[in-house]
């Protein structure tokens, strides 16, 4: 069933995994409450009024 042994990470094979694991919990977290607009950016940043017809058509004369 099971070993009455404990094998120990003796060589440290698996601290990479560790440390990438505890830090990916505070980054990603972190990064989206960072990163994501609040309700006012929504409202405050409209639509252009720009053609980009408009624009491509000035580039080309």
């Amino acid at each position: 069933m099971s070993s009455t042994d404990y094998n120990y990470d003796e060589q440290g094979q698996f601290f990479p995994y560790f440390i990438f694991t505890i830090s990916a919990l505070v980054t990603l977290p972190l990064s989206y409450s960072l990163l994501k607009p609040t309700d006012g950016e929504q409202e405050r940043a409209g639509e252009s009024d720009v053609a980009f017809a408009d624009v491509f058509a000035t580039y080309k004369k």
